[in-house]
């Protein structure tokens, strides 16, 4: 009996071998589609794009201060003043009952946010889903239960306007032109899902960069970014050039929309 148990005892290598075979050959397969796939649905960006650049004269955001003794009312004006840059003028309405202070100041865009300066105190306005929080570096201006002032844009009295743009893609450069302007020439390239175009003006004292992100076949404005070469004095009253750099972001579906002709 045991004998004739030892036949069990072996395996036959041809039987042992065919499930790796059976496995490997769709795992194969699937690496040979994979790579096809990845060559065939590279993301051709060459074309041309119409959409426009949207900005803000006037910003105008509500919101209230939560204390114990009652709520006060909050009014944010941000004034665009300056043609160089993002930033102007900034008034804040504080009413409490029938008495409106008003509180004069100035506004530039840091790092995404709006910094706003009243007498030596700083600001920050910072975009949080529908809402703004309004709050200091060290948080001491915030509501009674320490959460952060909350304001909201009033889109019906801010104050926009829009400007045609269009984008056209070659592989070798890009051109843009504007409503009302001649076509300008830059260049462009891709990292992942995002593609910078690159304009220079003013004599190369000005670099132009504007960040888009894809959804679909169209393209996303997600930033604009200028750089400005200034001449500024270092040690010595030795002149150097040195660049400023302003941004403007647009977030969620703020983001103008370059659609694919």
């Amino acid at each position: 009996m045991i004998a004739g148990n030892r036949s069990f005892l072996f395996v036959d290598r041809s039987m042992q071998d065919s499930p790796r075979l059976l496995v490997s050959a769709p795992l194969a397969a699937l690496l040979v589609i994979v790579c096809l796939c990845s060559l065939g649905c590279e993301r051709n960006p060459e074309g041309a794009y119409d959409g426009e650049v949207r900005d803000w004269v006037k910003l105008l955001f509500k919101g209230e201060l939560k204390k114990s003794g009652g709520a006060i009312s909050l009014e944010l004006v941000l004034t665009q003043t300056s043609e160089t840059s993002a930033g102007g003028e900034a008034v804040l309405l504080r009413k409490s009952g029938v008495n409106t202070t008003p509180f004069n100041g100035a506004w530039s865009v840091e790092q995404g946010r709006y910094r706003i300066l009243f007498k030596e105190q700083v600001f920050f306005l910072t975009k949080h889903g529908d809402y703004h929080h309004f709050q200091t570096e060290d948080s001491s201006f915030a509501n009674e239960d320490g959460t952060p002032v909350q304001l909201q844009l009033d889109k019906v009295r801010s104050v926009s306007f829009g400007l045609k743009v269009t984008l056209l893609l070659k592989p070798d450069e890009v051109a843009i032109r504007k409503a009302g302007e001649k076509s300008q020439k830059g260049t462009w390239e891709t990292f992942g899902e995002t593609l910078v175009a690159e304009f220079e003006n003013d004599g190369a004292r000005e670099t132009e960069k504007m960040y888009f992100t894809w959804d679909e076949k169209d393209l996303l404005l997600r930033k604009i970014a200028i750089a400005r070469k200034v001449k500024v004095k270092e040690d010595f009253d030795i002149p150097s050039q040195k660049s400023r750099i302003s941004r403007m972001e647009y977030q969620g579906d703020e983001r103008p929309r370059y659609r694919r002709r």
